[in-house]
This record gives structure tokens, C-alpha cells and sequence, in this order.
């Protein structure tokens, strides 16, 4: 299928939210693609909050609409659903005098479709059987969703990008909802397209479906190239009282990153270094671990361990930029963004033996056993006692980090439609 000239519509459900930085970057990255492929590309927005376009930043378009409005549209997304037509959704061009952020560049000379509150009520519908349908005004070619989007939209070709099934695998259920949504995306698309061998290899087994169907394409990872000055990083660490080259790093707070073992670990050290936990609290995280959680709140080991809930894109910069390496013994992971944004920025990644990291990673790691603490533990002193493995370490991620470019995903986008 040639891409040049075609109109593709990408789901825009992760854009909205605040938080979801891996989903999120990727749905930039792949914006930015099809812009270099000559796709005319849109989003499809279920949050629109038009009379606060005027002279505001990009991020206004991503609010609630009010709750009447609201209400009118799931009941108009859910009967049309119910009697099987589907929703019209009409194109509304970005105003030429909103301010474009740098974190929205990627929407730029974009269209968005609005459907209000579609992927919740997709979502729901999905539950009882139902699955929403919307035509777009006008009509576009394909539908890209970015992850297992319960959602039709008339009158195109699907392609769904599958990061990883850690739930479903946690669950070892194929009955349980994740999994069910995880089927019907795989049935529903034409192609399904995996951002690692390791996801394309459950996705096979777990639902024993032709591996023809499924095409890898490793997500790109493009951090800023701004050069920002020593002084500039010093200067932003002091506020965050860390010293630089003088703390060791951690993103992301959900379970199947395995920051439970990575503390027990650090703790058992006498590092007289902080470790920074950078992330949103999963939403199980302090049910999971209600001792740990409790652990942690004490003075002794807040000095130690810093956590900080969310950065901004300028400040993750800086701090894998400042940090002494990065720790990341994930039990689980489709991708694992972290290690090569650290790669690709010169700083040496700790990460685990299992899932997709060695795959992804290469010989430009030091691994750990992520079920064993005693092994993390001693990872990690080996790591802060070893300039020259640092360094190694760092040389070697340079290079690997090339792999992950973004003319290397847009040739795989390339190949990936080939196949259509």
C-alpha cells in the first residue's frame, strides 16, 4: 500500500492523558513518520474543549467536555451502537494561532476527529458485545491504533501496534478482559505490528495465531538534541537536592517493573548515593505492598530513596543526564524505553536478564537476575565501585542506541504496509 498522499487516522487516546509516557511517545514518533512518508494523518480525540482554543497551549484541546455534553454523546454513541449504525465524527483542523508546544509538535499540520468520551464508551460497550462504530467526515483510509482499541471506523484498512501483554500473561487467563480486547485488535486488523520479537512471540503463543499476521518494528527513541549546558543541569539538580553523577536513577512505578527488589537491594547496600524513583504510582502499587509503602515513608530512608512523581520531558533530560547510571530490573517488558533513552544520552543501564531486554539491549548492559536481590545488590556496587565498566558500558550504548532511529522505524513502517 503506498503511504504518500494516504489519510491515516491514529488513535489519540494516550495524547490525552498526562501520564502515559511510553504510549504517549510512541504515538508522537509514529505522527512524525507518517509526516516523513507524506501520509495526510489525524487523531481521533475523545476529549475537545473548543472555547479555550484562543491564544492557549496545545494541551487545552485535551479536556473534559462538560458534563451534559457528555452525557448527550454516550447516549448518542451508545443507541446508534445498540441499533448498529455507526457515529459520525466530523474533522476539525488545529486553529493556526494555538501555541504549539514541544511536547505537541508531532500534531502539527494535524486534523483531529472529535467523538467525546468515545474511548470510554467503547471500552464499556465492548463488555456487553457491542462495538462502536464511527464515520468520519471525511472519510480516511486507515485506522492505526496505537494500542487495543475497541473501536471501528467505517470504510478502513486497521492496523493495531501491540506493545506488550503483561497483564495477560500476569493473569495467565485468555477469558479475562484485557485479553478478550487483546483478541478482537488481533482479529479485527489486518496487520498487527509489535514493537519487540519478545511481544511478537507471546502474541503467537498465547493465542496461537499465524505469524505472518505480526510484523516488528522497534519504536524509535528521540529524546531532545537541544545541548543544554553543564551549569544549566547543575543548577536543576540542586533543586532536586542531587548532585550530579551522584545518584542512581529509576523510572516507572508499576508492579511488573520490579522496584520492590530494586530497594530491597539498594537498602542492603551502605551506597552512600540516592536512588531516584521517577514515575506515577501505579494505581495497585501501595494495596500491593501496604509494608513497603509504610517502609518508606520513614525519615531515615526518604534520604536515601527519592521519589518524585512526575518530570517534564526538559527534566528527564537532565536527569538521566546527571545520573550516575540507570537501574531498570523489569520483570516484564514489550519494549523498555528507559534503557535506550539512557543509552542513546551516555549514561550506563543496570537491567534485567528477562522479557525483551536482552533483545533490546544487546551487549550494551550489565544484566541482573530481577528474582534474586543479592544479584541486583551486587550489580549495583559493581557498577558504582567500576569506572571502566561504566565506561564500557557507555560506548557500547552509544552505539546500540542507533539501532532504535527514527529512519529505521519509518523504513519499517515502510515494509509493514508492504505486506498489506
Amino acid at each position: 500500500m503506498e503511504l504518500n498522499g494516504a489519510k491515516i487516522l491514529i488513535s489519540g487516546m494516550s495524547l490525552e492523558e498526562k501520564h502515559t509516557r511510553g504510549l504517549k511517545t510512541y504515538s508522537k514518533n509514529l505522527l512524525n513518520a507518517y509526516k516523513e512518508l507524506g501520509a495526510d494523518i489525524s487523531v481521533l480525540i475523545s476529549r475537545y474543549s473548543p472555547k479555550a482554543l484562543i491564544n492557549t497551549d496545545i494541551s487545552t484541546l485535551f479536556q473534559e467536555i462538560n458534563t451534559w455534553e457528555h452525557l448527550k454523546s454516550v447516549s448518542s454513541l451508545s443507541i446508534k451502537t445498540m441499533v448498529g449504525k455507526a457515529s459520525n465524527c466530523d474533522l476539525v483542523r488545529i486553529p493556526k494561532d494555538l501555541n504549539i508546544t514541544e511536547d505537541f509538535s508531532s500534531l502539527t499540520d494535524a486534523g483531529i476527529y472529535v467523538s467525546p468520551g468515545c474511548y470510554k464508551i467503547a471500552k464499556h460497550l465492548r463488555y456487553l458485545g457491542l462495538k462502536l462504530t464511527i464515520a468520519p467526515n471525511p472519510k480516511v483510509d486507515i485506522w492505526h491504533a496505537t494500542y487495543c482499541t475497541p473501536i471501528k471506523i467505517k470504510g478502513t484498512v486497521k492496523l493495531t501496534t501491540i506493545h506488550d501483554i503483561t497483564s495477560i500473561r500476569a493473569k495467565n487467563n485468555s477469558k479475562d478482559k484485557v485479553a478478550l480486547r487483546v483478541r478482537d485488535a488481533i482479529k479485527d486488523s489486518k496487520l498487527i505490528i509489535c514493537v519487540s520479537e519478545h511481544t511478537k512471540k507471546d502474541l503467537v503463543e498465547f493465542y496461537d495465531i499465524n505469524p505472518d499476521k505480526f510484523f516488528v518494528n522497534y519504536q524509535p527513541v528521540l529524546l531532545s538534541n537541544e545541548v543544554i549546558q553543564k551549569d544549566t543541569i547543575l543548577n536543576k539538580l540542586i533543586s532536586y537536592d542531587l548532585k550530579y553523577g551522584q545518584f542512581i536513577l529509576f523510572f516507572g512505578q508499576s508492579a511488573n517493573k520490579n522496584l520492590k527488589r530494586l530497594i530491597e537491594a539498594y537498602l542492603c547496600l551502605s551506597a552512600d548515593i540516592p536512588l531516584v524513583i521517577v514515575g506515577k504510582k501505579d494505581i495497585n502499587w501501595k494495596s500491593e505492598f501496604p509494608q513497603f509503602y509504610t517502609e518508606l515513608t520513614k525519615a531515615e530512608i526518604q534520604k536515601r530513596v527519592r521519589i518524585i512523581d512526575y518530570i517534564s520531558e526538559s527534566d528527564k533530560y537532565i536527569l538521566y543526564k546527571g545520573a550516575m547510571f540507570l537501574a531498570f530490573p523489569s520483570l516484564y517488558e514489550g519494549f523498555g524505553l528507559p534503557p535506550i533513552e539512557a543509552m542513546s544520552l551516555g549514561v550506563p543501564v543496570i537491567t534485567s536478564s528477562v522479557s525483551c531486554m536482552p533483545e533490546v539491549c544487546g551487549d550494551a548492559a550489565l544484566y541482573v537476575d530481577p528474582y534474586d536481590v543479592e544479584d541486583i545488590a551486587n550489580k549495583i556496587t559493581m557498577m558504582i565501585n567500576d569506572k571502566e565498566l561504566r565506561q564500557r558500558l557507555i560506548k557500547a550504548g552509544y552505539e546500540r542506541a542507533k539501532i532504535f532511529s527514527m529512519d529505521n522505524f519509518i523504513n519499517g513502517l515502510k515494509t509493514a504496509y508492504s505486506k498489506i
